[in-house]
């Protein structure tokens, strides 16, 4: 296996949902979890890394998704794992989350205009 990624729509009542939301203004909600799909997991075999299969799992499970937007959650210190995400157009939404562990940063990436 070269690489895989999960996800599903997101909201209410779920529990990343709900953990990462109590860090947030009803703005940013609006803005970001209104009509989000969660980027759950996603992994590249190392041997695999830097050839342009995580870009292309990464494409691929987005692509064609209803939803406006999409969020995830990072662990802060992880530099590759950021570097690749801003890369592909995601944007930090909370720098230095503390819901679940260690700090983490949460991230949105706008899949479609309102």
């Amino acid at each position: 296996m070269l690489g895989f990624a999960y996800g599903y729509s997101g909201g209410p009542g779920m529990w990343w949902y709900d953990t990462v939301t109590r860090a947030m203004t009803p703005q940013m909600i609006q803005e970001w979890l209104c009509d989000y799909f969660e980027f759950v997991e996603f992994a590249v075999n190392p041997d695999a890394q830097r050839t342009g299969v995580g870009a292309k799992i990464h494409a691929a499970i987005l692509d064609g998704l209803g939803n406006r937007t999409a969020a995830l959650s990072v662990e802060g210190t992880n530099q590759s794992a950021l570097r690749f995400y801003r890369k592909h157009g995601w944007t930090p939404i909370l720098e230095d989350f503390r819901g679940f562990g260690p700090p983490y940063m949460i991230m949105g990436k706008i899949l479609r205009k309102p």
